[in-house]
């Protein structure tokens, strides 16, 4: 089961498709958990999120690093609905500023940003 909005390759997207500053590990090297985590860029500054557990195990409490003031809302997800309609607001902590989730086993979740006016990436 999956839900997915249309188009996730917005076109915001494809003029940063090759070049570094298009693409951000988050979690390359999370072999103990069996995660990855990776924020994709687009020309304007804004970003989407992936995150997949190729665990057999629910991966809990993931802490993912973003900009403070930001919402990121579900635009894809494998998880059987467990995080449908949810949205994640980051939070500064003594460090950084993040939002935390959890995933179930073999899932994986696709977030938008959506920034404090509400604007967000068009899912065309």
């Amino acid at each position: 089961y999956s839900t997915v909005s249309s188009n996730l390759i917005p076109s915001e997207f494809k003029p940063q498709s090759f070049a570094q500053q298009g693409f951000e590990w988050i979690y390359a090297d999370e072999s103990d958990r069996n995660l990855l985590a990776y924020r994709r860029i687009d020309s304007h500054g804004q970003s989407l999120i992936a995150v997949v557990s190729f665990s057999g195990a629910p991966n809990f409490d993931i802490e993912i690093p973003a900009k403070e003031g930001i919402v990121y809302s579900l635009a894809f997800e494998s998880t059987q609905g467990i995080l449908d309609g949810q949205s994640f607001k980051v939070n500064k902590s003594a460090n950084n500023s993040s939002f935390r989730l959890s995933l179930p086993p073999f899932s994986g979740a696709v977030f938008y940003e959506k920034s404090a006016k509400g604007t967000k990436i068009k899912l065309k």
